[in-house]
C-alpha cells in the first residue's frame, strides 16, 4: 500500500499494468501445506481429516487432500493443497493459520505394537516379538508388519489381540 499510497488519491496516476490492488476469494477455503517427503505416500488426493484455526482452536473443520505436486518444489518438499469446508463458520479469512491432521489410514480391528518392541533376528528384519506367557516365561514371534508410524507398527499376522508382548527382548533370548 505504501508503493502506491501517493497514487491512490485525487488526480493520482497509476501506469499501464501496474499492481495495485489483489482481490481475494475467500470461498471456498484451500490451505496451501509443504508436504515432507518421509510423509508423501500418506498425503494423497482424498484423504481426509480436519483443520484447526489458530484464532479458533475449539473448532475443528472437515479437510480433504485435494492436490500434491507429483515434483518436489524444494529439496524433500512437495507443494499440497486441502479444501477446507466452512459451512456455517464465520470469521476465518485467507491469510490465517491453521493446525492440520490427516487420516492416512484407519482400521478399527487393527493389533498394533509399539515400535520399539519389535527386533531382528540377527542381520534380518524386524519381525520378532517376545509373548509374554507367564512370570518369567516368553515366547519368540516372527510377526508379519503392516503399516508403520515411528511409535507403532500394525501387526497384520502372527499376534493375537489381547496377547501381552515385552517392550525389551529377554536377556536368554537368542
Amino acid at each position: 500500500a505504501d508503493t502506491v499510497k501517493s497514487q491512490l488519491k485525487r488526480g493520482g496516476k497509476l501506469a499501464p499494468n501496474q499492481v495495485f490492488m489483489t482481490i481475494v476469494q475467500f470461498r471456498p477455503l484451500t490451505v496451501e501445506v509443504s508436504v515432507p517427503e518421509k510423509d508423501l505416500q500418506h498425503v494423497k488426493p482424498g484423504v481426509t481429516g480436519k483443520a484447526v484455526a489458530t484464532a479458533f482452536p475449539d473448532v475443528e473443520l472437515p479437510a480433504t487432500v485435494s492436490e500434491v505436486t507429483p515434483i518436489p518444489v524444494t529439496s524433500g518438499s512437495f507443494a499440497g493443497k486441502i479444501q477446507v469446508k466452512l459451512d456455517g463458520v464465520d470469521g476465518i479469512v485467507p491469510g490465517m493459520n491453521c493446525k492440520l491432521t490427516l487420516v492416512a489410514y484407519e482400521k478399527e480391528d487393527a493389533i498394533t505394537v509399539p515400535a520399539a518392541a519389535v527386533f531382528a533376528d540377527g542381520d534380518g528384519p524386524r519381525n520378532i516379538v517376545y509373548v509374554a506367557k507367564s512370570d518369567d516365561e516368553s515366547e519368540k514371534r516372527t510377526v508379519k508388519i503392516g503399516k508403520k508410524t515411528e511409535q507403532k507398527w500394525e501387526v497384520i499376522s502372527g499376534l493375537e489381540a489381547g496377547e501381552k508382548i515385552l517392550l525389551k527382548k529377554p536377556e536368554d533370548a537368542k
